[in-house]
């Protein structure tokens, strides 16, 4: 679970975005909000460096994860993405070598369109 130490509210839109986790679970389901206050973002290497995590759950009012959000986290293999969201920052998984599974809640169009920005064509 997100500590509201981890959090910073955005009052224009009136919701939350994580901003540092602290925790050392292995498997974290993170909840879809705070005092009836959503969850919808993941700031810049809010997750960084969590070698301890291994499945990560996104709550489903989640639109953006924040650049090198993941970065580092070594031991993450698996993760659930909910189909709000939109936008996927650069190098949000970068240097996670066990990673292997991406489950995606939203339709094929959808991804397509979160993954435009990351495909190159020559």
């Amino acid at each position: 679970m997100i500590d509201a130490a981890e959090l910073e509210y955005d009052e224009t839109t009136n919701s939350f975005a994580i901003t540092k986790y602290y925790g050392t679970d292995e498997t974290l389901s993170i909840q879809a909000s705070v005092n009836n206050i959503p969850i919808t973002k993941t700031k810049d290497s809010s997750f960084y460096n969590c070698t301890t995590l291994k499945e990560v759950i996104l709550p489903e009012d989640l639109t953006e994860i924040g650049a090198y959000t993941f970065q580092n986290c070594t031991n993450l293999t698996s993760i659930t993405l909910p189909k709000t969201l939109t936008n996927i920052g650069t190098y949000a998984f970068s240097m996670c070598n066990n990673f292997t599974t991406v489950y995606y809640n939203g339709s094929i169009n959808d991804w397509c369109n979160i993954l435009k920005p990351f495909i190159i064509i020559y």
